[in-house]
């Protein structure tokens, strides 16, 4: 009996847990000192990534763009659902719950992309049970809290991948930056000059006559 009051307790603290958009995943640290969010802090999914970094890591949020290192600006986020299957009645039985998310991430002006404009989407099936309808709703409204959660985690995922370069006084001559739009990296000039090769000196003939003039004597 113990056994069992344990495991309700345990499920009933994951059900719990998943309503509030709390997620049971590792940390994260960002490459950044500083964050700016773009997303209005009643966002639910700006909710679970102001969260995260400030439960991860040194990275501090801050309220304006110019006092940010990087930002994340929120493109576009919609929720969908769509009827998977039905039964010889024509009631749906299945649905397939669709959350689809764009963002980026740039430097705190918005001028120097890490990441471009990305969409992706996180898909969840459901099964429906006409019978207890209050249930339902309340188990999509968790389903799609845990969509969230999971966005935010892979957004915050490929913003810690991110590979900033170096300060420009730290940059040795020769090396190579990569740019983030995908295009090949560019050389970074060290500033040095290659001498011109030195002019061989003419050598008189055998004979003993006057070396032809050369091209610069003229």
């Amino acid at each position: 009996m113990r056994i069992l009051r344990r495991a309700v307790c345990f499920a009933l603290l994951l059900a719990m847990f998943a309503g509030c958009g709390f997620a049971l995943r590792g940390s994260v640290k960002l490459p950044f000192n500083t964050f700016y969010i773009s997303i209005g802090d009643t966002s639910p999914i700006a909710v679970v990534l102001k969260r995260s970094i400030r439960g991860n890591g040194p990275t501090r949020l801050v309220t304006r763009p110019s006092d940010a290192e990087g930002r994340l600006d929120i493109l576009g986020e919609t929720l969908q659902t769509t009827v998977l299957t039905v039964n010889r009645l024509g009631e749906a039985t299945e649905y397939n719950l669709y959350y689809h998310i764009r963002f980026r991430v740039s430097n705190g002006r918005g001028d120097v992309n890490y990441i471009p404009p990305t969409e992706f989407v996180i898909k969840r099936l459901i099964l429906v049970n006409n019978n207890a309808t209050l249930a339902q709703n309340n188990e999509i409204n968790e389903l799609y809290e845990d969509m969230r959660s999971d966005a935010a985690q892979q957004i915050l995922r490929r913003i810690e991948a991110i590979k900033l370069p170096p300060p420009k006084g730290d940059r040795a001559p020769g090396d190579e930056t990569e740019s983030f739009d995908g295009s090949p990296p560019v050389k970074i000039d060290s500033g040095e000059t290659t001498p011109a090769p030195a002019e061989k000196p003419s050598q008189a003939p055998r004979d003993g006559s006057a070396p032809a003039p050369s091209a610069s004597d003229n």
